[in-house]
């Protein structure tokens, strides 16, 4: 026996369960479950057949990850250590690309540690905790990562179940991103900050989405960019031969970051519109 302490989902929960649905949230359980932050436990069926590895922590509506549905299966380093090898296997080839040198290098229960993604910026790393549970395993984490990418410069983090961005963000080890700090994606550039409160600049899980906008449907069109931030959509639509575009954000900042982004890449501001208002107004 792991020591582990056993708990029932109920029967409605198991078909999800056993489809690959990783997240147990308080209605996959008949009766309330009391817990520690980052508990270990392992779930089974009504009838007792185990289902998988599980820890238990709040993120948004949820109360717990499986992390494996192997039986006795270790939340440690040794596991980490595995999954970081995985997902450094993966995306060998934006590791060595000459057109994008930032991404999601490790994108939570995607790459076997749910609650955890780590974006990749030019030779540096944000960690994003969403939940304080997964933040108990972060020297194992933490140590996991340093040995399987030696290679990155510096590491910052974001403890994004904070309910404000006070100490939100810190810095683990290593040396210190520039402020900007340049990157490039599909060959266009953003500048980032990597040590502001939650936000960087850019979303890189937006990847495919930029590069499909500037490919395949901005060329010779108005863009309206709505909820913008930086604008990083914008910049990708004008790059990829967009006639004009429009940003829209409620954020005072938006406006001189947006206008960085554009200019950082040879483009006028002037030729495009940047609005600081409310979208709904």
């Amino acid at each position: 026996m792991s020591g582990k302490r056993i708990l029932t989902v109920a029967q409605k929960a198991v078909s999800h369960i056993k489809k690959g649905d990783p997240l147990l949230a308080p209605l996959s359980f008949d009766e309330e479950v009391i817990f520690s932050e980052g508990e270990l436990v392992q779930v089974v069926t009504p009838v007792g057949q185990f289902l998988g590895e599980a820890y238990l922590a709040k993120q948004n509506k949820g109360i717990g990850w499986i992390y494996s549905w192997e039986q006795g299966e270790s939340f440690d380093y040794a596991f980490f250590l595995e999954q970081f090898k995985r997902a450094k296997s993966v995306r060998k080839s934006l590791l060595h690309s000459k057109s994008t040198d930032t991404f999601r290098l490790f994108n939570a229960e995607g790459d076997g540690i749910p609650g955890l993604t780590i974006d990749y910026y030019a030779g540096y790393a944000v960690f994003s905790w969403y939940s304080e549970g997964i933040y108990l395993y972060k020297e194992d984490i933490v140590s996991a990562f340093r040995e399987v990418f030696p290679a990155v410069k510096g590491v910052y983090e974001k403890r994004r179940y904070h309910q404000d961005d006070e100490d939100a963000s810190g810095f683990i080890y290593g040396e210190k991103a520039p402020s900007p700090h340049y990157v490039k994606e599909n060959n266009v550039l953003f500048a980032t900050y990597l040590d502001e409160g939650w936000m960087t600049g850019i979303f890189l899980d937006q990847r495919h989405v930029r590069l499909d906008l500037m490919s395949t449907y901005a060329p010779g069109k108005t863009v309206l960019n709505t909820f913008s931030y930086t604008g990083a959509f914008s910049v990708a639509a004008a790059m990829g031969g967009a006639a004009h575009t429009t940003s829209v954000d409620v954020a005072n900042r938006s406006l001189e970051k947006t206008r960085e982004q554009f200019e950082i890449n040879g483009l006028s501001p002037e030729d495009h519109r940047i609005h600081v208002m409310d979208v709904f107004d």
